[in-house]
């Protein structure tokens, strides 16, 4: 009945995106899933220009519980421009489906950060910058986790994490 199907051969949230950016330009789309990862990619790769996509998360089997269904355009303009550019680094950097998470450090203090830390911002320019070095890649998340753990410019992520586990 006119039903496009696509296989991927690994991590398919990739895919999922590309092909729901996709459906998007010519018709409102809804992505179904239980991966935050997907929300995540979703609200990076939505432009303005597109039609709406929502993201409705699958019930966890065995639970009453009905999650709602988030219109990722809409989310895109609470969050801002400066939070969806940079969502990825943030994702990634406190933890998502392939880095484990910070001990001590809740997902929405990245967040916080990237609206008002311009040095948290500069580190994760770095993770994009395709130019980036791995060098230049290690020491900007370094710094990073160092600003996530409220250290100075001279703190080092061994000292900050000491004393967070103290």
């Amino acid at each position: 009945m006119g039903c496009k199907t696509h296989h991927a051969e690994g991590d398919a949230d990739v895919l999922i995106v590309q092909t729901a950016i996709e459906s998007a330009e010519s018709h409102q789309t809804i992505v179904v899933g239980d991966d935050t990862d997907l929300l995540v990619l979703l609200c990076f790769h939505t432009t303005e220009d597109s039609l709406d996509i929502f993201f409705k998360p699958e019930g966890k089997t065995g639970t009453k519980k009905q999650s709602g269904c988030w219109n990722i355009k809409h989310g895109y303009k609470v969050l801002g421009e400066v939070v969806c550019q940079n969502i990825l680094f943030t994702h990634a950097i406190l933890g998502c489906d392939k880095t484990s998470p910070l001990f001590g450090l809740g997902k929405g203090l990245s967040l916080k950060h990237i609206r008002t830390d311009v040095c948290f911002r500069a580190q994760a320019k770095v993770f994009l910058d395709g130019r980036s070095t791995m060098e230049d890649t290690a020491k900007a998340g370094e710094s990073a986790l160092v600003s996530l753990y409220k250290g100075s410019a001279g703190d080092t992520l061994d000292k900050m994490r000491l004393e967070r586990f103290q």
